[in-house]
């Protein structure tokens, strides 16, 4: 009879708390998984038309919309997994596009040196370049021969009718040649051979193609300069005394010096304003934590002013406070709450500026702003359907990885959701590690782990 009652008593009913966090809506993930309605704009030079990137099913397209009713007047569209890689408007009435292609398995774009071109209300459509061959209006015939990739870099805004491009041989190691191409008829011509192959390039703002960066068979990134077209090719000290790149950004107003981006022996880049008379480099713009986000310029769209840096937020700094594009971005920001601004294209006499705004709330904005009038106006949305008071917003964050070198990132946190409680049974033998007290009741408690006995 005692070792009956001793096997009941060592069996206690107790009432033990358990967390049941509030399970939260279901979420609809239709609206974040669609496509942003719209990705790039620009703005023609004459102002009459906007030039937007919009996606479609399996690739994207460029259309063309005329400002004053946003009817769509033309568009360009490649074959399927193609994507717009970039467009320019050439002159008031012509725009080029370039294509790149999803290739297998790669979600990056690979570019493919393939250009189009198109009038803003559709007419005289063109193939102007392709390594497959260009054969008439938006018409591409597979050839056994590549012809050479073709990638502008250069509008010539003192010419109508021709750009700037760099035509790359499809070979191992391509020797690139600098050519004008007319954008009516897609005939190129000679401009300049360089020392350097696989080579990028700068022009300045009259069209003299004077910086040439790339790599020969060595891998090691070089950066050459030249006064004029006239003058010989030289390897500028930023790259031939050390083992560092340096990247050409721009020229000044007069073209007399130039900005470069250099890289640094420890930390990150620094912009620099470098005199080829001197040969004197003096740094500018330089983080303590990250490069540069990205490059701002004048109304001009070639003249770098300043720089992005992307810290707690992006934040635009320039070399000169008092320069009248500086003013125009220090006068728009306090009006959008800390978003990133862009100015992305201007009209020809400056007067309008589309200004692309972004934040970690808001997917993406575009303003037209009249500089003269002082007004503005917002003229497309990515994602229109995604409101930024409905989104999370997220901090800076910094830790010391196991080297002792700072890691820094952003984390994005939930909502707080408060723990609501549910009351269990449950028959608990007397064991180590577990204790009960007071009487088998709701009152009765037993001893939980931490994080349990938040509702206890």
């Amino acid at each position: 009879m005692a070792r009956w009652m001793r096997r009941v008593c060592g069996v206690l009913l107790c009432i033990v708390p358990v967390v049941v966090w509030a399970q939260p809506p279901a979420v609809d993930l239709a609206p974040y998984l669609r496509q942003p309605q719209f990705q790039r704009v620009k703005i023609s030079p004459d102002g009459d038309y906007y030039a937007v990137i919009t996606a479609l099913e399996d690739r994207t397209a460029l259309a063309v919309v005329r400002a004053s009713d946003n009817v769509p007047t033309a568009k360009v569209i490649g074959k399927r997994d193609s994507v717009v890689e970039d467009f320019w408007w050439a002159n008031d009435e012509r725009i080029v596009v370039s294509l790149a292609s999803k290739r297998g398995s790669r979600d990056q774009p690979s570019s493919i040196g393939e250009l189009h071109a198109v009038n803003a209300d559709g007419s005289h459509p063109r193939l102007l370049a392709s390594p497959y061959g260009a054969r008439g209006p938006l018409d591409t015939t597979v050839q056994l021969l590549l012809e050479p990739s073709v990638y502008l870099f250069d509008t010539l805004p003192g010419d109508s009718r021709k750009v700037l491009v760099s035509a790359v041989p499809q070979t191992s190691d391509p020797n690139v040649r600098v050519e004008r191409l007319d954008i009516y008829t897609g005939r190129r011509d000679l401009v300049a051979m360089v020392p350097v192959r696989r080579a990028t390039f700068l022009a300045d703002a009259q069209g003299r193609v004077r910086f040439a960066s790339g790599a020969n068979a060595d891998n090691v990134q070089k950066l050459f300069y030249r006064d004029d077209d006239d003058s010989p090719w030289r390897q500028i000290d930023a790259t031939a005394s050390t083992a560092r790149n340096a990247y050409a950004l721009g020229f000044s107003d007069d073209g007399r010096v130039a900005y470069l981006q250099v890289e640094q022996p420890d930390g990150p880049d620094a912009i620099v304003f470098w005199d080829p008379v001197t040969d004197r480099y003096t740094e500018l713009l330089r983080d303590a934590k990250v490069d540069p986000y990205g490059i701002l310029y004048a109304l001009d769209g070639r003249t770098p002013i300043g720089a992005s840096f992307m810290t707690d937020r992006v934040r635009n700094r320039f070399f000169d406070n008092a320069h009248p594009t500086a003013r125009l971005y220090r006068r728009q920001e306090p009006a959008f709450d800390g978003d990133a601004i862009r100015i992305t294209s201007t009209s020809g006499d400056g007067r309008l500026a589309l200004v692309s705004l972004w934040s970690d709330r808001n997917s993406g904005d575009y303003f037209l702003f009249d500089t003269v009038a002082k007004t503005g106006s917002r003229i497309f949305a990515q994602r229109e359907w995604l409101h930024p008071a409905d989104m999370l917003a997220s901090r800076e964050v910094s830790f010391a990885a196991r080297d002792g070198r700072q890691i820094h990132g952003y984390l994005t946190v939930p909502r707080a959701r408060p723990a609501r409680c549910r009351w269990s049974s449950c028959r608990m033998a007397g064991r180590s590690g577990y204790s009960t007290s007071g009487p088998t009741t709701r009152t009765a408690r037993c001893s939980q782990p931490p994080a349990m006995r938040c509702c206890a």
